[in-house]
């Protein structure tokens, strides 16, 4: 389903454990989502936080 609206935001934190290579520089840690075309696109917005071991980013597309 594609969904797109940039006055209502989605903001998504889900749980995620990095890998030990990871957490060496968890600011590289990025989310990516596919679109209806099947293309692969990097969400900027996202972020690691490794006090609470989530993993957060906010969307206006899906």
């Amino acid at each position: 389903m594609d969904w797109k609206n940039n006055q209502a935001p989605l903001s998504v934190s889900i749980d995620y454990q990095p890998t030990p290579e990871q957490l060496k520089k968890p600011e590289h840690i990025k989310v990516y989502y596919m679109d209806g075309d099947g293309k692969v696109i990097k969400e900027t917005a996202g972020k690691y936080d490794a006090a609470t071991g989530k993993l957060t980013f906010t969307l206006t597309t899906m």
